[in-house]
């Protein structure tokens, strides 16, 4: 350890991503002292906003009813709790194949009632937008965009008032429990700290510091995924198009470039793996895989 004063909290979270910064933001209720490790120098840079950015309603799991009723139950609160970061200024459009779909417009409707999910059937005026060989019904649904970056400010402004310890440029490099039941956090720049409790808010990272913590990592499986942002004609500017239930793709506003996300089921996620050990980082796996890409530097 750099310093042989240790700095003492009631609980440490690790990794500031919107988990992370909801989790700290919880436990500063009362006196608790809480700290926020973030390995970056800002919060909510990765996963929390590489992202659709769509605030879910539950509309696009009409194969798992209760993961789409807990997004509806859901939706409003988040709406409320971080209405500054809240886009509701587009039109939301679910469009429903006439092949190769997992559901059909009937059974769509179905589940959209079940969880209490509000639609209508789509104008003339958006039916043209559509091929009506290919599309059987399209709805017009209640279902909004967030921005990350005022989402991010919001949140870090929270954490701030809450006299939570940002501690930015932080990365951890080991946990280790002590006699008092405590546990040391040892960062990778020599300087350690202890929490009564620490929660790993990590992500993909989060088998990597079980392991080299000496604790069992979990069984998780990692996926990279790639989301292009694309620049839309006036025409669906303020429009969010998603065809489903299948191998189909989905267009939402991304309010922090003021661009559209383009995602397809098929092809934004491409590659995985199983990680059993925690041994390897995301990026040092596709650089086994692929030695000459320049693209990942986790």
């Amino acid at each position: 350890m750099r310093s042989s004063h240790v700095q003492r909290y009631d609980a440490v979270v690790i990794g500031g991503g919107f988990y992370g910064c909801c989790l700290a933001l919880a436990l500063s209720d009362g006196n608790r002292r809480v700290a926020l490790l973030e390995k970056s120098g800002s919060l909510m840079t990765r996963a929390s906003y590489a992202n659709q950015a769509r605030v879910h309603k539950g509309y696009h799991y009409p194969r798992s009813f209760l993961t789409g009723l807990r997004s509806s139950m859901n939706f409003s609160r988040f709406v409320q709790d971080f209405r500054e970061c809240i886009d509701d200024s587009f039109e939301h459009i679910y469009a429903i194949p006439r092949s190769n779909s997992k559901v059909s417009a009937f059974q769509f409707r179905q589940f959209c009632s079940r969880i209490d999910a509000p639609l209508e059937r789509a104008s003339k005026r958006v039916l043209r937008m559509f091929n009506p060989l290919l599309i059987e019904e399209a709805f017009v649904v209640k279902e909004f965009a967030f921005n990350a970056d005022l989402l991010r400010d919001g949140l870090q402004s929270r954490l701030e008032s809450a006299r939570v310890d940002l501690l930015f440029n932080s990365a951890v490099e080991q946990l280790a429990a002590n006699d008092d039941d405590s546990i040391h956090v040892l960062l990778k720049d020599g300087d350690c700290l202890t929490g009564e409790r620490v929660y790993n808010c990590t992500y993909s990272e989060i088998n990597r510091l079980l392991s080299r913590s000496g604790i069992a990592p979990l069984p998780l499986k990692h996926e990279i995924a790639e989301i292009a942002l694309v620049e839309l004609p006036p025409e669906l500017k303020h429009v969010g198009i998603t065809v489903m239930d299948g191998p189909f793709f989905s267009t939402m506003p991304f309010p922090a470039q003021n661009l559209h996300s383009l995602t397809h089921v098929r092809y934004t996620p491409w590659e995985s793996w199983q990680d059993s050990d925690g041994s390897r980082s995301p990026g040092e796996y596709l650089k086994l895989r692929n030695p000459e890409s320049r693209l990942f530097s986790w």
